[in-house]
This record gives structure tokens, sequence and C-alpha cells, in this order.
């Protein structure tokens, strides 16, 4: 084997390695815990008798709003938020008062329950900018 076919060898050898390093480089991709994933979103659902439910996250604060079905004052629920990749606490600003809810993630959906009841919320969009 001579000089050249030992350069050849070489520089093919450097440039296969540097395509594999650019195609696992790029296609990272970043995994999101569930909590994460929670609050990433804003969420919407219905109930099927009529009632309507938000829940929107910005910063370390979550917002909970109730719309009934007939025409009313919505209830709010919104403060501080502490968010585990089973439940969130929100905090509410004007009572003090600690709401805990468990939820389970479904894909493009979310079961959310408290104090037995559950409701289905659906994604809606993103709540921060993508990067």
């Amino acid at each position: 084997m001579n000089v050249k076919d030992k350069s050849f060898k070489a520089f093919f050898m450097a440039v296969s390695v540097l395509f594999v390093c650019f195609v696992f480089c790029g296609c990272s991709e970043t995994i999101r815990d569930k909590g994460t994933e929670l609050t990433y979103y804003s969420w919407q659902g219905e109930n099927p008798n009529g009632s309507s439910f938000t829940l929107s996250f910005s910063d370390n604060y979550g917002e909970f709003q109730v719309f009934p079905a007939e025409k009313g004052t919505a209830t709010k629920l919104y403060g501080d938020c502490i968010v585990t990749n089973s439940s969130f606490a929100i905090i509410d600003r004007e009572s003090g008062e600690v709401v805990v809810f468990e939820y389970t993630l479904l894909g493009d959906t979310m079961e959310l329950s408290y104090e037995g009841g559950v409701i289905t919320l659906e994604k809606l969009m993103t709540t921060e900018s993508s990067s």
C-alpha cells in the first residue's frame, strides 16, 4: 500500500467520523419531564353539562378557570404553582387556599382530577417561545 492510498483512507475515515457526529448531534431532541410538558401548554376542556375549563401557566404561576354552562361569572384560581410529574398545586393569591390537582398526560389530552372528579383537557398552544 502506497502513501497515496493511506492518505485517502485516512481522509475517508475522518469524513465518515465527522458525518456520523453531525448526524447524531443534529437530530438530538430535548426530552421534557411531565411537569415541563404540562406547563409548556395551555389547556382547555368542557363538561357534558356545558361548563368549560381553562388551565395555563406562566413562569411559576398557574391559572385555572371554570366557566359555568349558563351565563355567569367564571371562577378563577390564580397564584404560585408547584408542579410535579403527577400533580400540581396552585396557591390562590386572594384566599391563600392551596388547591392540589392530580393529572395524567395522554398525548394531546390530559385527565385532571380534583376531589374525585375528573375532567379531560386538550392542549391549546405553547406558553413559551420555542428555542
